[in-house]
């Protein structure tokens, strides 16, 4: 192939003009230009962040003598970069020789059938593949931007003091992970990676070299940055690289025992060797295609990133908590986040005393621990807020971060200024009333001691109150509503509020028509849990004390047409068979929507059929789960609503005991609830709820309407398709009309999208899910954004995966009315229903599931580990040839779980054959590397 860029050494114009006194890497001289610099770096970044790499991250060593004998040249990516950056290359052409050392001395050194051979093969073909969308080669897709416009991590000017120096302070956030060496031997944090900890060692091992540099005191070279790479919370890392107060730690050798203190029982004395490190550069997805499918996929590394090592220390000695340590202890290659003043993470650990001790040790190395009488402070939560206002005094502005502290006087003057939202976000919070002596304590003047320091004011700790339900109000007065927001007398806002209201007030109305009530959240203050007991993205839960028939959701993140959407779509969809029933409105005193409740359900979808793991569901259950599923499409989509959100988490289950199918088993009832995304197709309806809307910042952006009238008018013109952008969400459920490119694709699509055909097609492969006990789309991970485009393309790739996963034809058919590339293609749920309903097809259906379902609890959630071990075992005969090999068809199976022990019926007609024919059969080998 021909080399991509030649560019010679001393050509800097590309490079921005740069000469030798404004070179980026400070007082290194590079010999290469920037521009190749750039791209070399892109290509390392590329292939460093597969499985296919991890082999050839470090040099062999020098003991294997055979290899070094044979390979006279030997290269890896350590070599390859130290050279990179010690003058060795002047343009890419060199570069690209030592790269492809890498691999073609593996495939010299080793046989065809290796598990290395086979590596360098597949990094062999990303090269390729990275190569041909870097040149735009036809049908392939540019690299969007180009990797030469992208400043390389280290062309950061390592001299700041963010690069060399961390120190603890009120306002440090604290991201560590735990990382195992390979001389650690008992750890609980290693349970579950036994098979995958030498991944990990190899892949760490340059890290780990510029750790132990550091301890024994050896001159360290700062460029080329060293990666880590981690199994779990990869954005954390991208948050700590953007948090000003960010500090990293990475811990090893960690010890943890019992803390004996005169007062206390749960606290833990935890021992570690602590590498304090800042984060630079981009954080790299890994690419697990290619992998050994033996590996348990949950604990595979997850992401990479650069680091630049400021500090190590040994033997730091810290306490925590039996919280703590449960949280942040036992599992490794995870990153955590401690701070004392995010909502999110005070509840988890809520001793804020201990986080902060517990933050100073590690930030500061201290390898004493502090006086006993340190860590007597109370285990009770305990939330930091904003400095109290003096008695006496009231604000008539409320903000969208306050307190709603109701009492028996809705107009009384509100005492507190504030207890902030702890996380980020517009986030307020609703507390009981108190008594007069509580709330005189409350607001009291801060003292020493019971206040913190934090910058320059002071922050009162407080023990967070019962009945603590936190929301999101739409616009609070110190929300930037766009650029209109800025008029001087605030008109925009004024008008952008009336608008809001006058929603408001034509969904009470809808209420009205629906009978259902619209209530003061107060109702619900003192009864429900100190916390939410579940949280997604736009709502939190709140089980309700002594009644276990209603369940509290409160509205975050949303926009305010999100909010109208979700309702008006309940209320719609009440008293109908199936659906989430809505119970009652939730409204604070100012009359803003906050909430609603809804009918609990016994259990979501994903958790009833991880009940059945053992005792499996029947055909019939799967029968009847599906046409349940089809009937709750036909409702909606009759209606003018498409979900947009569908999963197994968004169908709820109540199983009863007296109600039964025909073969005996016990039935279930379903029921789909969560419209958060949901949009109305029908134009009556888009211009009935519409409302011209600020853009606000901390809520949802994935949200595509009209933003004008005039636009309304368009947007109605072409319904039911409709603008939209990439949905990030449950990507086993999405088209290719809709499944994002990247991880950070973002923008509005180029075209229209149909949300009532994308609810079809996603509900095939909830279908598909149910009746094949597994996960659809054999052997794509969730994150694997390529690989899943590339299987769902087009018709013919969809039929391919069809032929090979799916056992039986009919429910090949029922796939095909959903899973179809072009929209107008895809049943709807009526005429899917209408299919379903004719006595043959369902009992063909029944009959089929029957014989083909999975009789072992083998990779029933992961990925089944045959497929690679199948085709390899093919190939190695294929290799060896001869009158004996034959190439044998991998068949349909009975389902994914069951492939051994099944013969096709040439297999039983050659069974017959005599035995001396049989022998000479090569034998049907798998190897497991």
């Amino acid at each position: 192939m021909a080399s991509i860029n030649n560019t010679p050494a001393d050509d800097r114009q590309e490079a921005g003009g740069c000469d030798e006194s404004d070179w980026p890497l400070g007082s290194q001289r590079i010999r290469i230009s920037l521009v190749v610099l750039r791209l070399c770096t892109f290509i390392l970044d590329e292939l460093l962040s597969c499985y296919s790499v991890f082999p050839f991250v470090s040099p062999v060593p020098a003991a294997a003598l055979l290899y070094h004998a044979e390979i006279k040249e030997p290269m890896d990516f350590t070599t390859l970069q130290r050279n990179l950056y010690h003058e060795k290359y002047k343009s890419y052409g060199e570069f690209e020789q030592d790269l492809k050392l890498i691999w073609n001395n593996a495939k010299r050194f080793h046989n065809s059938f290796a598990v290395i051979y086979r590596l360098a093969v597949n990094l062999e073909d990303r090269y390729e593949f990275i190569c041909s969308r870097l040149r735009g080669d036809e049908g392939m897709q540019k690299i969007v931007p180009e990797p030469v416009s992208v400043p390389a991590p280290e062309e950061t000017s390592l001299d700041a003091p963010i690069y060399n120096e961390a120190h603890y302070a009120n306002e440090s956030v604290l991201y560590f992970l735990q990382l195992v060496l390979s001389t650690e031997k008992t750890c609980k944090a290693i349970r579950g990676f036994s098979k995958v900890r030498a991944l990990y060692d190899q892949l760490n091992e340059p890290f780990l070299r510029v750790v132990d540099a550091m301890r024994n005191g050896e001159t360290i070279e700062h460029r080329p940055l060293p990666r880590l790479y981690i199994g779990k919370n990869r954005t954390l890392l991208a948050e700590a690289r953007n948090n000003p107060h960010g500090i990293v730690a990475i811990l090893m050798n960690v010890t943890t025992k019992e803390y004996k203190h005169p007062t206390r029982r749960d606290l833990c004395h935890v021992t570690a060797d602590v590498v304090l490190a800042q984060p630079i550069g981009e954080c790299q997805e890994f690419d697990t295609t290619g992998m050994d499918t033996t590996l348990p996929t949950d604990y595979m590394p997850k992401a990479s990133i650069k680091l630049k090592v400021i500090k190590f220390a040994a033997g730091v000695q810290m306490i925590a908590t039996e919280t703590m340590e449960k949280l942040y202890f036992r599992r490794a290659y995870t990153t955590h986040r401690l701070s004392t003043f995010m909502w999110v993470d005070v509840k988890k650990f809520r001793d804020l005393e201990i986080a902060k001790l517990f933050m100073k040790a590690t930030v500061d190395c201290q390898q004493e621990l502090e006086d006993e009488s340190s860590y007597t402070a109370s285990n009770t939560p305990q939330i930091p807020g904003k400095r109290s206002a003096p008695y006496g005094t009231s604000s008539t502005k409320r903000s969208k971060h306050s307190t709603l502290s109701p009492s028996p006087q809705a107009d009384e003057p509100s005492d507190v200024d504030s207890v902030p939202s702890l996380s980020r976000g517009n986030t307020a919070v609703a507390t009981p009333a108190s008594s007069s002596d509580d709330k005189k304590a409350l607001i009291a003047h801060p003292t020493p001691a019971n206040t913190q320091e934090s910058g320059d004011h002071v922050v009162p700790e407080r023990s967070k109150p019962d009945g603590f339900i936190s929301f999101t109000r739409y616009l609070g007065p110190e929300d930037e509503a766009t650029s209109q927001m800025t008029d001087e007398n605030g008109q925009m806002r004024e008008y952008y509020l009336k608008k809001s209201k006058e929603l408001w007030e034509k969904v009470f109305s809808f209420c009205k028509d629906k009978d259902v009530p619209v209530i003061n959240v107060k109702k619900y203050l003192s009864n429900t849990s100190a916390f939410p007991n579940a949280e997604g993205y736009f709502k939190h839960v709140y089980y309700v004390h002594g009644d276990s028939d209603v369940v509290v959701q409160t509205f975050r993140r949303m926009t305010i047409t999100q909010r109208a959407t979700e309702l008006v779509s309940l209320l719609s969809l009440h008293n109908q068979p199936h659906m989430g029933q809505i119970v009652e409105v939730l409204q604070e005193d100012g009359g803003e929507i906050i909430g609603l409740t809804m009918k609990r359900y016994q259990k979501t979808l994903k958790q009833y059929t991880h009940k059945h793991t053992h005792h499996r569901l029947t055909a019939h259950q799967k029968m009847d789960l599906i046409r349940q599923m089809l009937v709750c499409m036909k409702c909606i989509h009759d209606l003018g609503i498409a979900h947009r959100d569908l999963s197994e988490v968004n169908f709820m289950v109540d199983e009863t005991q007296d109600d039964v199918l025909a073969d005996g088993s016990a039935r279930a009832n379903l029921y789909l609830i969560d419209f958060g995304k949901a949009l109305l197709t029908k134009p009556e309806d888009m211009r009935r709820w519409w409302v011209d809307r600020p853009k606000v910042e901390g809520e949802y952006e994935g949200e595509v309407l009209p933003e004008t009238e005039k636009e309304l008018d368009i947007w109605c013109e072409n319904l039911p398709w409709v603008k939209a952008k990439p949905d990030h969400g449950y990507r086993h459920y999405r088209s290719i009309q809709t499944l994002p490119r990247t991880r950070t694709d973002h923008d509005v699509l180029p075209w229209l999208i149909h949300p009532i055909a994308e609810d079809i097609y996603s509900i095939g492969t909830l279908i598909w899910k149910i009746f094949a006990e597994t996960e659809p789309w054999y052997g794509i991970l969730d994150t694997d954004l390529k690989g899943l485009r590339e299987t769902v393309k087009n018709d013919f790739a969809i039929e391919k995966t069809l032929e090979r996963e799916v056992a039986g034809e009919l429910s090949r058919s029922l796939l095909r009315l959903c899973l179809r590339t072009s929209p107008e293609e895809r049943k709807t749920a009526a005429e899917i229903l209408e299919w379903l309903d004719q006595p043959e097809i369902r009992e063909g259906l029944v009959k089929e599931w029957t014989e083909n379902a999975p009789v072992s609890r083998t990779k029933r959630h992961a990925k089944a580990a045959y497929r690679f071990e199948e085709e390899q075992s093919r190939e190695q005969r294929q290799r060896r040839g001869g009158p004996g090999s034959r190439k044998v068809g991998r068949g349909r199976g009975r389902g994914r779980g069951s492939r051994s022990d099944h013969h096709s019926a040439e297999d039983e007609k050659k069974s017959d054959e005599p035995e001396q024919s049989q022998q000479q059969r090569t034998p049907r080998i798998i190897l497991i590397p």
